[in-house]
C-alpha cells in the first residue's frame, strides 16, 4: 500500500477547502470574485489577493481580500497593462505565471508606489486564462520576503483554472437570468395584448351584428343610412385592427420591407385633409393641413400608414381644440408633425410607448380602447430623405 504522506494530506486538504468555497459562493460574479480571493488567501497563505477584469480595453481591480483600504481605493483607479514594470503587466505580457520574491530587489519592477501603500514585498501573478487569453489576473501578496513555493505555485494555478468556470457560470446564469425576465416580461404583455384584443375585436363584432339585424328590420330611409354608416364604421375599426396585427406580425418576421419612390408629401397631406377632416368636425375640433411643395423620396404606403395611425390617434384623445398636420425641414430631411390640444403622453411615459403592448394607464385608455400597437409597428419608419422642391 501506498504511504500516506503529510503532503498528499495538505494537498487533500487544500482541494476540500477550494472546493467548498466554490460550492458556497453564489452564482452573482462580484459575490464569486470575493470568495475566490478569500479562499485563495488561506490556501496559499498570502496575507493580500486581488482579481484585475478587463475593463475598456485596461485591466483593472475588481475583487479584493485583506487589501488595506487605502490600498483598495488606490488600485480600483490603477490601470494594468501589459508590461514588465508590474506582477499583473507580465502576467498580461507572458500569459503565464509571475512570480517576484522581492519587488524591491527586482530590476524591472516600477509600482513603487503601490508598494509604499500596500506595504508588500512578495508576488505572484497567475493569468485566468479562457482559450490562451487572460480573462482576468489573480494576484497573491506577502508583506514579508517570503517566495511562493512550487505546491502554492501549483495550486494556485490548478485554482485559477476553477476560477475561469466559476466565472464562466456566473456569467452564464446572469445571462440565463436575464433572458428568463425578458421572456416573463414578454409573455406578460403578450397575454395582455390578447386580453386586449378579444375585447376590441368583441365590440365592433358584437355592433356589426346588432346594426345589421336592425338593418334588415327598418323601412326609414334616413334611419336606413345611418345604421349603413355605423355598420361600415364597425367594418373600418376591425380592418384597422387586423391591419395593425398583420403589420406586426410582417414586422416580426423580417417580411415588411420599404419601397423608396419620390413623391410629393403634398399629395399624402392631401389624403390626411380628407380622411380626417369630416371626423375632426363631427367632434367640434378644429382641423389645418399646412401644404408643402417639398419632394421626398421614402414608401408613400408605409409612411402614410404612420400618418393615419398618428392622425387617428390625434383624433381619438383630443377632446377640444384642434389638430394640425405639417411638415418643417431639417438639413435633407422633411419632419412631418401632427400637433393636437390634447393630454398628451407624460415625459416619464414617452419612452415606454415604444415597448410591445404597451399602454398608458388611466381612464382615457379604458374609455376608448385601442391596443398600443400604432407606435410600435411604425416606430422605425419615421424619416423622410432626399427632400427636393418642385
Amino acid at each position: 500500500m501506498p504511504r500516506d504522506t503529510g503532503e498528499s494530506c495538505n494537498r487533500c486538504g487544500y482541494n476540500g477547502l477550494l472546493g467548498q468555497a466554490l460550492s458556497r459562493s453564489t452564482f452573482e460574479l462580484q459575490t464569486v470574485l470575493e470568495t475566490l480571493c478569500e479562499a485563495a488567501a488561506r490556501l496559499c497563505e498570502a496575507e493580500m489577493v486581488g482579481i484585475t477584469r478587463p475593463l475598456g480595453g485596461n485591466h483593472f481591480q475588481v475583487a479584493n481580500f485583506g487589501y488595506p483600504p487605502r490600498f483598495s481605493t488606490y488600485t480600483k483607479t490603477l490601470r494594468m497593462v501589459p508590461g514588465r514594470g508590474s506582477a499583473i503587466g507580465r502576467v498580461l505580457l507572458e500569459k503565464s505565471v509571475v512570480h517576484i520574491p522581492d519587488c524591491l530587489v527586482d530590476p524591472d519592477y516600477t509600482q513603487q508606489e503601490a508598494q509604499k501603500i500596500g506595504g508588500f514585498r512578495t508576488l505572484l501573478g497567475v493569468p485566468l486564462l479562457r482559450e490562451g487569453d487572460p480573462v482576468g489576473v489573480i494576484v497573491l501578496l506577502r508583506r514579508t520576503v517570503r517566495p511562493f513555493n512550487a505546491r502554492q505555485i501549483e495550486l494556485v494555478t490548478t485554482f485559477a483554472d476553477q476560477a475561469v468556470i466559476a466565472i464562466g457560470n456566473a456569467r452564464l446564469f446572469d445571462e440565463v437570468q436575464e433572458k428568463t425576465r425578458q421572456l416573463e416580461l414578454a409573455n406578460s404583455y403578450k397575454s395582455r395584448f390578447l386580453a386586449a384584443a378579444s375585447h376590441d375585436l368583441r365590440q365592433p363584432l358584437h355592433a356589426l351584428n346588432l346594426f345589421v339585424g336592425q338593418l334588415r328590420t327598418e323601412a326609414d330611409p334616413v334611419e336606413r343610412n345611418r345604421l349603413q354608416t355605423r355598420i361600415d364604421a364597425a367594418i373600418t375599426s376591425m380592418n384597422e385592427l387586423f391591419d395593425a396585427l398583420l403589420d406586426m406580425s410582417k414586422l416580426d418576421a423580417g417580411v415588411l420591407k420599404p419601397d423608396l419612390t419620390d413623391f410629393p408629401i403634398d399629395r399624402l397631406l392631401n389624403r390626411m385633409e380628407t380622411t380626417f377632416a369630416g371626423a375632426a368636425r363631427e367632434k367640434g375640433l378644429r382641423f389645418r393641413v399646412v401644404p408643402n411643395r417639398a419632394w421626398v423620396r421614402s414608401d408613400s404606403i408605409l409612411l402614410e400608414r404612420i400618418l393615419l395611425n398618428l392622425g387617428s390617434n390625434a383624433i381619438r384623445y383630443t377632446g377640444q381644440g384642434g389638430i394640425v398636420i405639417g411638415c418643417r425641414r431639417r438639413a435633407d430631411q422633411l419632419r412631418i408633425e401632427v400637433t393636437d390640444t390634447g393630454a398628451g403622453i407624460p415625459r416619464d411615459q414617452q419612452q415606454n410607448v415604444f415597448d410591445e403592448f404597451y399602454q398608458l394607464p388611466g381612464a382615457a385608455r379604458d374609455r376608448l380602447g385601442g391596443m398600443g400597437l400604432g407606435l410600435l409597428s411604425w416606430s422605425g419608419w419615421g424619416a423622410c430623405s432626399n427632400i427636393r422642391s418642385s
